[in-house]
């Protein structure tokens, strides 16, 4: 039998323990760095990190609720203070409030809440087109701050998206087809081809606010610049119209109007001095109302970020309706979560039985779990560095990555308990990585074309992701140090 000592000379071990030293060290940093945010909540502040409640360390969504006391008050501490609240307020914490994780951990809707878009193009598409719809809207998200969502494309009629249960409002300017266009005296001068850019900083952007009998109106304004051809066509439609004074000022008789999908979004005087002239910069307002100053600025501010993403990413090829909203709750999504570790934890007591009766061997039986739960560590840590989300379906891709390998880990002992009664060991190590790799590759073949599919239901690409990663983490790491630790202690 082989000494601790000789098994830490051979580099399958030491690259197993390596890595898998790694693996944990960067899940406990991803763990220890979520925090649970409020999205919605008519008793603590959207967006506040909520740390304990009454005492009951808050590191989940699950733990968010579970701390939550059933009678009595409460005293929850987040970082912008603690908040004492009775049982009238706790019944509110409980069932009006929504919260999310933040931080590396990248959650599906099905796992941390929120909304399942699915749209519908009201004419066929090609693949091209779809892809290109696909790279809009998430060009759309990003300029929003959003560069953890999952866009997928189904067919050639289907878009899904998930979103975030603190971004409804976004759901409008994601379904927006973007056609934009500017008019003067109902002719084209320029569409959203035509941009060239957006300016937003000092000097090309600013608010202005007015109350009218008690109402606040702001009107936030920033720039655009558009191409030569547009310019030229400015030219030529305004160099014949005539001047007028407004508003104390000298401009043309004919205002510039712009749409957005057919409405009008916002319209503007054009200066006399502009008159025939190619400029390559447009002014466009929008404005926003409140019954206060703040709410009004506000209110026009966001107005204008839905028009830049839009105007930002470009109109997409077809006009889109939305076919299904579905709303997940955060607490039910943690629920589904929770009964899946549990069938998997039970799945795993039970194998591990199985094997001690088949082979009447302790450590047979649990050696078994070496591969497993590494290739379970390795593989989620992977796939958090990479970015991939964890939803239910990539969830189960780690299962039935580790539930195929299962055979090669049997294989494995079976072979290491029989090569040692026939002497014939290192013919029977190789015998076994052989048939580990048929396995693993046979296994990847079969889901790259699910992963690389455009046709395919998008959704279960991260379980397709997962397998994959799975499966080489277990024939590239794992089970190389599997086969040279059984066959050392058994």
């Amino acid at each position: 039998m082989s000494t601790v000592k000789d098994l830490l000379k051979d580099w399958r071990i030491v690259l197993y323990i390596i890595v898998l030293f790694a693996s944990i060290l960067y899940l406990l940093y991803t763990f220890l760095s979520v925090r649970i945010t409020v999205d919605e909540s008519p008793i603590l502040p959207k967006g506040s990190v909520v740390y304990e409640i009454n005492g009951c360390k808050v590191s989940s969504v699950q733990s968010f609720y579970s701390c939550i006391p059933e009678e009595g008050s409460a005293i929850v501490k987040t970082d912008r203070g603690n908040f004492i609240l009775d049982p009238t307020e706790i019944e509110l914490l409980k069932y009006n409030t929504s919260v999310t994780v933040s931080g590396n951990l990248k959650l599906g809707t099905d796992i941390g809440g929120g909304y399942l878009i699915i749209l519908k193009s009201l004419e066929d598409l090609s693949i091209d087109q779809m892809n290109l719809v696909q790279r809009i809207l998430e060009n759309r998200l990003n300029s929003a701050g959003l560069k953890a969502l999952n866009i997928y494309t189904a067919g050639r009629n289907y878009i899904i998206i998930q979103v975030p249960s603190t971004e409804k409002t976004l759901i409008e300017s994601i379904m927006r087809q973007g056609y934009f266009e500017a008019k003067i005296m109902n002719q084209t001068v320029f569409t959203g081809i035509d941009i060239i850019n957006i300016l937003t900083g000092s000097g090309y952007s600013g608010m202005e606010c007015d109350n009218y009998q008690g109402s606040w109106v702001c009107s936030y304004y920033f720039t655009l610049v558009l191409s030569k051809d547009a310019a030229k066509r400015f030219a030529e439609i305004t160099k014949n119209i005539p001047v007028s004074i407004e508003s104390g000022g000298r401009y043309l008789t004919e205002k510039i109007y712009f749409y957005l999908d057919g409405e009008e979004v916002s319209d503007l005087y054009i200066d006399s001095n502009l008159k025939g002239v190619e400029a390559n910069q447009v002014l466009i307002r929008v404005s926003g109302q409140g019954s206060s100053q703040k709410l009004a600025a506000e209110d026009a501010i966001n107005r204008a970020r839905e028009l830049q993403i839009v105007l930002g990413s470009g109109s997409l090829p077809s006009k889109f309706s939305i076919e299904e909203i579905s709303y997940i709750s955060p607490r039910i999504a943690s629920s589904s979560l929770d009964k899946i570790f549990i069938a998997g934890l039970i799945a795993l007591i039970i194998l591990g039985i199985v094997v001690f009766l088949a082979y009447r061997n302790l450590k047979a039986s649990l050696l078994i779990y070496i591969p497993m739960l590494s290739e379970i560590i390795i593989a989620v840590a992977i796939g958090i560095f990479l970015g991939q989300t964890f939803d239910i379906p990539a969830i189960l891709g780690v299962f039935l990555g580790i539930a195929t390998g299962m055979d090669d880990n049997l294989i494995i002992v079976n072979d290491a308990i029989r090569g040692k009664k026939e002497y014939k060991i290192e013919k029977s190590r190789k015998k076994v990585l052989f048939i580990v790799l048929t396995a693993v590759m046979t296994e990847i073949f079969a889901f790259v074309p699910m992963l690389l599919s455009n046709v395919a239901l998008g959704l279960f690409r991260g379980f397709a992701v997962m397998i994959i990663i799975t499966s080489l983490v277990g024939y590239a790491i794992t089970r190389p140090a599997y086969v040279k630790l059984t066959f050392a202690l058994l």
